[in-house]
Formats: structure tokens, C-alpha cells, sequence
């Protein structure tokens, strides 16, 4: 599509020298005379979330993020995740510390783009949507991004509105309470214009009220979260999936579940999360997370009745998530499938991966996976919406049967009846549970680990299968600023520690 030449200016805000680009060529259209109308506005919209499903936490990579845990082992740290478990990255180390950081300001410079245009544009040519509906789709992403480089590395520069040239981007980094008020009101606005309903392939009023209430839990302000998650609830627009594992395989997708995803069809648009997962066994289960699985009568191995002898009689998630040692997948041959021997005890990641999928050029070629990566789901707004009522005032029975009992009875595990004999650390202790189990793989753990200051307890207790240990440090709480990036803009000050 000729949008995504226009939005090489992403590339450009994204901060890549510019020295030599001319902002009009003459072999194609510019972006100073190409919007004129809401279809290429409208186009704009596309190379947006184009640009978000290329670059969004890594995507088909983004189990990554759980390899820094104690849930998954990344085998190859193709994104330099292990120099983060190991405690040795640093300004020079590359890979996913500055790697998400540049990737963020890729898609917020081209949100920044997106704003700019549209305001530019006559509002009487726009048919199909507001200007303002286009303007909030831009503001939500630069929402999401901010979000989640202030969870990463604290204050960082901010940029309102797209620049007018490099020197433009020099500028020092923000606080992360500037920072956080600025993305709270963007969403104020998008929520107040953008459309309702369920999900249909864009962000809407669901998706950013949800975005809102995950960056308020993040930063303890538990009524407000609660709030607003409890709006997503009584909205009704999403409820839960009927299959968990079927949630995550293309053929289940769309679903009832989905508030947010990046999607993408084979062969025009795809990723290669098949291909890291089985020809590679990129991201292997760690025995720490396979041993934390309860009983499916909600118990621990230890104290229920049931035969736990082999694994068995898990949470039937259990079933869903791991593929243990000696589980077989055929391929479309009858032969068995081969896969790279994993370093964890013979464990792989079953969830994503569908078994009827049994094409094997499909799972040995990269940039064949199809299926889309979720962001944001219903499940995580109930489990969220549990921890800021626990957070703010108490967790009933009701709240329980509200929220993690229905997740429980999707997966056919044992409902949670004994809430009002709970004290608050057992209650504390079953939402973490829930957060970590239904959420397993999908970046959450990492980022919760982190915000329930769990993060260096957690991994000092591992090792790598190969021996290394695992190392924290409190000023590893932020991630440091890439060298490159200090040198390009000399105002910004590196965090502590570096």
C-alpha cells in the first residue's frame, strides 16, 4: 500500500538520521500533499496499527517477557532477555532493552504522525468516522506505549505532538507522573469519542477504558481502577471465550474475549511465533512453573485427594499451557513431530499452538503464524478488577464469584467457596495464582512480578539450566537508556545505577 511508504516519517521520528530525506520525493506521494481526504486518513489508520502489530511488545515473540521469569526459559535470547534474568544488561547490551524502547517511539511517532494529519484535514470530508474518532485512535496507542516505557524505564521523553525535526527530539526525559497524567487525559478523550461494542478489529471505548484501568492498577490508585474496570463489566460488549486453549489458535479467533489484538494473515502479513515455539522450542516451561500448578479441586498436590502422581489431576490450564515430555504431535504424515530438545526436563509451550495445525513447512518457516496476539482480554479485566477491590476494600464472595470463578469454570477447575474464611494474604496469594495461570505466557507475569515489588525475589531463587544464577539489584527496577540513544540526545539522563 503506497501508506506505508508515506509512514517511512515513522522510521524518521523514530529517531534514525534524517540528514539526507527529502520530505516531498517526486516518485511517489509525499505525506505533505497525500492527505486530503478520510480515505487517506483513513489509510493512516491501517499503517497505525500496521506499525503496532509489528512492533507491539515483540508479538510473536512475546513470551520473551515470561523468559525473564520464573514461568518460562527463553533457550536462544534472540531479543538479549537473558541479559536482563542474568542481571547483566547494561547502556551497551542491546536486544530487548533497547530494543522495545526504539519499537515505542516507532509507533508513537507514528500516532504523532496520524494526530497531524487528521487535524489537518477538512472535517467536512470525513464521512465514516469524526476526525476525533481517528485522532483517539492514535491517542490510545501513544497511551499504551508511554504506559509501558514508564514501566520500564521511569520517565522518558515525551513527545505531544509529531516533531518538526531531530533537533526537535533532544529534549529531557519527563517524570513518570508528568508522563502518567498526560496519557490519562488522552484517554479521557478517546474514551469519550471512540465507538462501543465489542471488538471488531480496532481500539475502542472497551479497550481504552481497560487500558485505563491497567495503568491505574499499576500505580496503586485501586478505587479509580476499580471504577472504570467495573465499566468494561457492566458494559457486557465482552465476556469470556468458551474454550481457553482455543482462544489463542486462528480458528478461534475472533471471539467473545478479545478487547484488543494485533492480527495478521499468511502470506502478506505474518509472524514466526510457530516456528520459534517448535523447530527452535524458543520459550520452554521452567519445572518452578510446571510445580505450581494446583490440584484441579484447587488444592495443593500435598494436601488433596486426588492422584497427583504424574501430573496428573491438574488445573485442566495445566493441560493447556505445558506439553509435558511425553506428549506426541503428528504431522500431516502420521510422523511424529520433532522438536528442539528443551533444556527444562522435556517441557514445551502448548498454548498458542494449535494441534490440528499440523503443517510442518508451516512450523519450520519463519513468518508463517497467523493467529493473533492478544493484548488485551476479558479474563485480565475481571482478574483485574478482583485485585483493585481487594486493593481498595475487601474481596467477597461475590466479587469472587463475579470474577475468578467464572475464569475457574471455563477451564473446569474447582470454584473458590470458602472466601470469608480467607485471611488477606490467602486471598492475596489466589488472585496472584489466577494471574499467573490464566495469564501464563502473555507478558502479565513479568510486569506483575514487577509492580508487586516480586520481581528480584523471585528470580535470585532461579537458575538457568545451565547453571548461571539469576541476579538483582535494586536499580534494576528501570531499565537503562541505550548508548546510541545518550548520544543522540545528549539531554537525556541516564537512570541510576548505569
Amino acid at each position: 500500500m503506497k501508506i506505508y511508504k508515506l509512514l517511512i516519517v515513522a522510521v524518521w521520528m523514530g529517531f534514525t538520521s534524517c540528514a539526507d530525506m527529502d520530505l516531498s520525493p517526486n516518485d511517489r506521494p509525499s505525506s505533505e500533499t497525500y492527505f486530503q481526504s478520510e480515505t487517506e486518513i483513513q489509510h493512516a489508520r491501517i499503517g497505525l496499527y500496521q506499525s503496532n502489530a509489528s512492533y507491539n511488545l515483540f508479538n510473536g515473540r512475546v513470551t520473551v517477557w515470561d523468559g525473564m521469569t520464573d514461568q518460562l526459559y527463553d533457550q536462544y535470547s534472540w531479543e538479549g532477555e537473558n541479559n536482563v534474568f542474568r542481571g547483566t544488561q547494561n547502556a551497551s547490551t542491546g536486544g530487548i532493552i533497547t530494543g522495545f524502547y526504539n519499537n515505542a517511539y516507532k509507533v508513537i511517532a507514528t500516532a504523532n504522525d496520524l494526530i497531524k494529519y487528521a487535524e489537518a484535514t477538512d472535517g467536512s470530508l470525513f464521512i465514516n468516522r469524526t476526525k476525533a474518532q481517528y485522532i483517539a485512535d492514535a491517542q490510545f496507542f501513544k497511551a499504551y506505549y508511554y504506559f509501558y516505557l514508564t514501566e520500564l524505564y521511569g520517565g522518558v521523553p515525551l513527545y505531544k505532538e509529531a516533531l518538526a525535526d531531530i533537533e526537535s527530539s533532544k529534549v529531557k526525559q519527563s517524570s513518570k507522573a508528568e508522563i502518567l497524567e498526560y496519557i490519562l487525559a488522552e484517554l479521557d478523550q478517546a474514551i469519550a469519542v471512540l465507538e462501543d461494542g465489542a471488538y471488531k478489529g480496532y481500539a475502542n471505548k472497551g479497550a481504552a477504558k481497560t487500558l485505563k484501568g491497567k495503568i491505574l492498577l499499576h500505580n496503586e490508585r485501586w478505587a479509580e481502577a476499580a471504577a472504570v474496570l467495573n465499566e468494561v463489566i457492566s458494559s457486557k460488549h465482552y465476556q469470556l471465550a468458551p474454550n481457553y486453549d482455543e482462544m489463542f489458535w486462528k480458528k478461534g479467533q475472533p471471539n467473545t474475549e478479545i478487547i484488543l489484538a494485533s492480527e495478521y494473515q499468511y502470506p502478506t502479513f505474518a509472524h514466526s511465533m510457530g516456528r520459534d515455539m517448535v523447530h527452535s522450542a524458543m520459550s520452554v516451561p521452567r519445572q518452578e512453573f510446571v510445580d505450581s500448578y494446583l490440584m484441579a479441586d484447587g488444592k495443593p498436590v500435598s494436601e488433596s485427594s486426588l492422584d497427583g502422581s504424574d501430573y496428573k489431576n491438574r488445573d485442566p490450564r495445566f493441560y493447556m499451557t505445558v506439553r509435558l515430555p511425553d506428549d506426541v504431535w503428528y504431522d500431516d504424515g502420521g510422523a511424529p513431530v520433532a522438536w528442539e530438545p528443551s533444556l527444562t526436563g522435556g517441557y514445551y509451550t502448548k498454548k498458542f499452538l494449535d494441534p490440528e495445525l499440523n503443517d510442518m513447512n508451516a512450523l519450520h518457516i519463519s513468518g508463517t503464524s497467523e493467529q493473533g496476539i492478544i493484548h488485551l482480554r476479558y479474563a485480565d479485566v475481571l482478574l483485574m478488577y478482583a485485585e483493585a477491590v481487594f486493593r481498595s476494600g475487601e474481596l467477597t464472595q461475590d466479587i469472587v464469584d463475579q470474577t475468578i470463578n467464572p475464569i475457574r469454570e471455563r477451564a473446569g477447575m474447582a470454584r473458590v467457596t470458602n472466601v470469608a474464611g480467607m485471611t488477606n494474604e490467602q486471598k492475596f496469594a489466589l488472585i496472584k495464582y489466577e494471574r499467573s495461570i490464566e495469564l501464563a505466557f502473555e507478558k502479565h507475569h513479568f510486569f506483575d512480578l514487577r509492580r508487586w515489588n516480586e520481581y528480584g525475589a523471585t528470580v535470585v531463587a532461579l537458575k538457568d539450566p545451565i547453571g548461571l544464577q539469576a541476579v538483582w539489584n535494586e536499580h534494576f527496577k528501570l531499565w537503562p537508556f541505550g548508548e546510541s540513544e545518550l548520544i543522540l540526545n545528549p539531554n537525556l539522563e541516564q537512570n541510576p545505577g548505569y
